[in-house]
């Protein structure tokens, strides 16, 4: 007899914990990953972001490209770019990666680059969802999609 009061005892109490959890998780629901907020906490590091990278699609956005501006309004309307007009945009003044058939404009991201610009740069202009899935963590896929500006549609 003993025994079951101790059992009821046991489930009751894990009951109240799974409520209580259950409550808190409804007063106080978890954030959201996908925030506007430009700053980043990461291993107690703090790290401003450059505002002007995330596709407003506007065509007056800040880039250092006249023809990036172009394109990047032309086909954020459209949403695609095939990998002839992502494959131009190969430089450090003016970067796209693809990762998973989506277009990103890291452009303004190179310098903050936590493994160093060169990582970046020597990938500019191409697909590089291998090496991108291989090494990153889920911040980083986190704040890719500040960037993205479209998508492959070839």
């Amino acid at each position: 007899m003993k025994l079951k009061y101790v059992t009821l005892t046991i489930i009751i109490f894990f009951i109240a914990i799974a409520a209580g959890a259950l409550a808190l998780n409804i007063l106080f629901p978890p954030t959201n990953s996908t925030t506007t907020s430009q700053t980043t906490t990461t291993a107690n590091t703090t790290s401003s972001l450059p505002t002007s990278s995330i596709n407003t699609g506007n065509s007056s956005s800040s880039t250092n490209s006249s023809s990036s501006t172009t394109n990047q309004s032309t086909n954020s309307s459209s949403g695609g770019f095939t990998t002839t007009q992502v494959s131009q945009h190969n430089s450090s003044t003016d970067c796209y990666l693809v990762i998973n058939n989506n277009v990103y404009d890291v452009t303004d991201y190179i310098d903050f680059h936590p493994g160093g610009r060169n990582e970046i740069v020597s990938r500019c202009g191409q697909e590089v969802s291998g090496i991108f899935a291989q090494i990153h963590s889920n911040h980083a896929w986190d704040l890719l999609g500040n960037y993205k500006v479209g998508q492959i549609t070839n």
